[in-house]
């Protein structure tokens, strides 16, 4: 499973048209200028650390150096302390060549889960509340963090309360789950059962499952966890600001 989660991200900056070498075990991506660019915001650094230990780096080609030294020191790479060894190595670099600054409220941290083994599963977390439905389904959904797209066809696994589905699990493509629970319903452990539903439905395909969340949302890694998912990955991506 690990290693078909990071051959996909590997082809996926390939296709981007990124140049990618290879360092042990860092895979390096040589940014150019378009291809930091999302709309008016930039990220010229970041990076992908496995649970294997490999790593891809994503770096504008001056900030190689920086970027190498970065990502080999012993300190905890999620922590404020790493935020700010950005700001003070890069931020003039980025000012003067790009008249951009550091966007602080971009600066979170993103996580992988995942599982191939149905026997990681804590199946005992299923709920009798937890159905599986389709998109035509007669029910009434709550579409307040609960989206469903009647006009595409899917397979979902939801809470069913009364005749509302108001927690449910997707499939964001084959592999990927998402998942949403109207406010008024949660802390009762129907996205863990709606998870471990649609994981188990994913593993019996022939398939392996991925869960991706960010470390702003605890309740979404711990509903993973619960679910019996382990932490394949973490990421950083540094985001800057155009000032202009």
């Amino acid at each position: 499973m690990l290693e078909k989660i990071k051959e996909n991200d590997y082809n996926f900056y390939l296709k981007s048209g990124r140049a990618l070498e290879s360092i042990n075990n860092i895979k390096i991506m040589e940014l150019y200028e378009k291809d930091m660019r999302y709309g008016d915001n930039y990220l010229p650094f970041g990076y992908m650390r496995y649970s294997d230990g490999d790593i891809i780096l994503r770096f504008l080609p001056e900030l190689k150096d920086f970027a190498l030294e970065f990502i080999n020191k012993p300190d905890d790479l999620f922590s404020e302390d790493a935020i700010y060894y950005i700001n003070r190595n890069i931020a003039d670099c980025m000012k003067r060549e790009y008249n951009l600054a550091p966007d602080t409220n971009k600066y979170n941290a993103g996580f992988g889960y995942g599982t191939s083994d149905k026997d990681k599963l804590n199946l005992g977390r299923k709920q009798g509340t937890t159905i599986k439905f389709h998109e035509t389904c007669e029910y009434e959904i709550i579409e307040k963090y609960v989206f469903v797209d009647r006009n595409v066809p899917g397979v979902f696994f939801g809470t069913l309360i009364g005749d509302r589905i108001v927690s449910v699990a997707k499939r964001k493509n084959v592999h990927e789950i998402g998942i949403g629970t109207h406010e008024d319903y949660r802390g009762r452990g129907y996205a863990v059962s709606n998870v471990v539903a649609m994981a188990e439905y994913i593993l019996d395909k022939g398939q392996y499952v991925y869960y991706e969340t960010n470390n702003l949302n605890i309740g979404s890694r711990r509903t993973a966890e619960a679910a019996g998912l382990s932490e394949i990955y973490r990421e950083q991506f540094f985001w800057f600001r155009n000032t202009a």
